[in-house]
């Protein structure tokens, strides 16, 4: 489960991993319900496209891996309209275990938000769900 306090303190890279994540998600609950209903697929096709065009649009094609990244997202895409969803899973969770590789190594990204609320996350008077609990603060909005 992706919390608000992941995203709020993410860098690009922790972004993107979750973004994978999410695409992941969506790409098992298909995959593991292979009966499921026909309208139910489409939804969850359409988010994964959905998700796969968030992908794209964050590509800076000006560097020449973006493009590199750029001919798999295309591919992965043309993998789930042709419902061959354990390819597009083998090939986004490549691409999400190399980023994972690299938010480990001792390089330093900026973060994606400044000024935003301290979000705590815990497992508070409850045993079966996350609280997360937000302190008031002068941090009010985000600033990217």
């Amino acid at each position: 489960m992706i919390t608000v306090a992941q995203v709020a303190n993410a860098n690009e890279v922790e972004l993107l991993c979750i973004t994978y994540e999410l695409f992941l998600d969506k790409l098992n609950s298909i995959i593991s319900n292979p009966d499921l209903h026909p309208s139910n697929s489409a939804s969850y096709k359409r988010d994964l496209l959905k998700i796969l065009s968030i992908l794209v649009s964050n590509l800076d094609m000006n560097i020449q891996l973006s493009h590199d990244i750029f001919d798999l997202y295309i591919f992965t895409q043309k993998l789930v309209i042709n419902n061959d969803y354990e390819a597009a899973y083998e090939i986004i969770s490549q691409l999400k275990q190399g980023y994972n590789q690299l938010k480990k190594s001792d390089l330093k990204f900026k973060a994606t938000t400044t000024n935003v609320e301290n979000i705590y996350v815990g497992m508070t008077y409850n045993r079966s769900c996350i609280n997360e609990i937000v302190c008031g603060s002068d941090n009010r909005g985000y600033i990217i």
